[in-house]
């Protein structure tokens, strides 16, 4: 978790400042924001198997999902969803799950038990970053696909992409998660429902506060 803690603190400027992952500014800027973190933080929020890790941003929070990267130093990248992405990021999960059901329903009455293909859901084209060699490496914008995978009495569905970096086009990766059902799909629309992003906002910064009180 420190590891992605780590790379949460070097992407939050560049989130902030509309940069690419490639074009690293001085971490200092940030101050002692996330120096700090372990993996009781408010901003390090589960949600099935997966973590998501919630940027403050003045007010208008930003949350990354932690995924799978091929060719990372540690085979982990994070997927950012912007303040003004989150909307139609929601919008898109809740698709998600009209369309599923849809598809569980015409699998079972035509008898088909395995299927595999892209859901036909618009999602925003969202920044990517992971970490190859010493650097940090990304785009800003990069699509996503979903994919249902039925198999049998099973469902889950794997969201995959591939990014070529922004200053290196011999620099790429592939990167994936599942979700393991349409529970956990629901379960992570609202850990992201601004009700609970500003709740988790709140009380990270109520903890900030009590720390600084205790040292001045």
């Amino acid at each position: 978790m420190k590891k992605l803690l780590a790379m949460m603190l070097m992407l939050l400027p560049m989130i902030a400042w509309g940069q690419e992952p490639d074009s690293i500014p001085n971490k200092d800027r940030l101050g002692a924001l996330l120096l700090n973190m372990t993996d009781d933080n408010p901003l390090v929020q589960k949600y099935g198997d997966n973590y998501i890790l919630v940027s403050p941003n003045n007010g208008k929070p930003e949350i990354m999902l932690l995924a799978k990267a091929d060719d990372s130093n540690d085979g982990i990248g994070l997927l950012v969803v912007r303040n003004n992405q989150l909307d139609p990021f929601r919008t898109a999960l809740n698709e998600i799950i009209e369309k599923s059901n849809e598809w569980i329903l015409t699998a079972k009455e035509n008898h088909i038990n395995k299927l595999y293909r892209e859901l036909p859901v618009k999602f925003p084209k969202l920044m990517f970053g992971w970490f190859y060699g010493k650097r940090l490496y990304g785009r800003k914008s990069v699509p996503i696909k979903f994919m249902f995978n039925l198999n049998g009495e099973m469902l889950k569905f794997d969201v995959h992409g591939t990014v070529v970096s922004a200053q290196n086009k011999y620099i790429q990766t592939d990167f994936s998660f599942s979700l393991n059902s349409l529970d956990e799909i629901k379960e992570l629309i609202e850990t992201i429902s601004p009700t609970a992003l500003d709740k988790i906002v709140e009380i990270y910064n109520n903890k900030v506060s009590q720390e600084d009180s205790l040292f001045h």
